[in-house]
């Protein structure tokens, strides 16, 4: 036991010393700070909580899939953000959450009936719906392509997130929806967190830190200002 108190402290001092919590995001980080409001949002949260703490936030931008992949190797201290999709558990610890998504399928109005779905292409084995097979979904690199594919006609439904999918359709693929559309009827909700790799020696600290951050903005009442500032819809919200 006194060994491992050893060891953690050790690493909180390493993590202490350099000050800073680097995030992987996306190759469109950019963009969704500016025009996605619970992406956005989030982004606020974390970095005005963590400079309080006395942190400097940083990135690691790279397409979503190497992202994830140099959390789980270790290389970024946490992944924004991510779902508690079934299966995540195998490589990731997940922070407390920090809101929540409804995910479902977008569908265009002359679909195919007879047409495959589509998802955009996870690192591990596991699926955005469980209803849903995803051993038979055409898989994609980014949700862009699919919802392509999807306004020309060649996937019967595309699975994401309907906020996420909204941002893209009201923002740089505009001119697609008025043809696709997000359907209601069958949805799931999952909650949004930052994933920190499970093989990562820093993970018990990173967490906690990350963990504490969130925390303070629930008790703070900043948490709803931000969210409600950045018109973040209410089903999008959590409660800590």
């Amino acid at each position: 036991m006194k060994i491992l108190f050893a060891l953690l402290f050790i690493v909180s001092c390493s993590v202490k010393a350099s000050n800073s919590i680097t995030f992987a995001v996306g190759h469109d980080h950019l963009k969704m700070i500016k025009d996605y409001p619970f992406y956005a949002a989030s982004w606020k949260i974390l970095n005005v909580e963590l400079n309080n703490m006395g942190y400097e936030v940083k990135t690691n931008v790279s397409p979503w899939a190497r992202a994830k992949e140099s959390v789980k190797k270790g290389k970024s201290d946490g992944l924004f953000l991510a779902a508690n999709f079934k299966g995540r558990e195998s490589w990731a610890l997940l922070s407390i959450a920090i809101g929540q998504d409804q995910f479902g399928i977008f569908q265009n109005h002359r679909s195919d009936p007879l047409a495959p779905f589509g998802s955009v292409r996870l690192l591990s084995n596991y699926s955005q719906l469980t209803f849903l097979d995803q051993n038979k979904q055409i898989k994609v690199t980014t949700a862009q392509e699919g919802l392509l594919l999807l306004s020309n006609q060649k996937l019967q439904g595309f699975v994401m997130s309907r906020s996420y999918g909204d941002y893209l359709l009201h923002n740089e693929l505009h001119t697609l929806n008025k043809r696709i559309v997000f359907n209601e009827e069958k949805i799931e909700t999952y909650t949004a967190h930052i994933a920190v790799g499970k093989n990562n020696p820093k993970r018990v600290v990173i967490l906690s830190i990350v963990n504490k951050a969130i925390g303070n903005a629930f008790k703070s009442g900043s948490y709803k200002k931000i969210m409600q500032k950045h018109g973040v819809e209410e089903y999008q919200l959590v409660t800590f």
